[in-house]
């Protein structure tokens, strides 16, 4: 029965950290589409993917701190 716990225990911090890796690909892909539109449009042209990459860091940081004890 302990193993079990155990074993379940593990699956659930898995799965955590599972969704902090997708969360900051998500932060980094985003990131990287807005400096590439702030390289080919300038800053005015690029709201949408800045709105994107401030939204992806705010889940990545909130994710993080979830899953890591400070």
């Amino acid at each position: 029965m302990v193993r079990v716990v155990a074993l379940f225990g593990v699956c659930v911090a898995l799965a955590g950290c599972n969704e902090d890796i997708k969360a900051q690909r998500a932060y980094v892909a985003s990131s990287a589409a807005y400096k590439d539109c702030l390289t080919a449009n300038g800053p005015q042209a690029c709201e949408t993917q800045r709105l994107a990459m401030e939204s992806d860091r705010q889940l990545f940081n909130s994710l993080s701190r979830a899953i890591k004890p400070y």
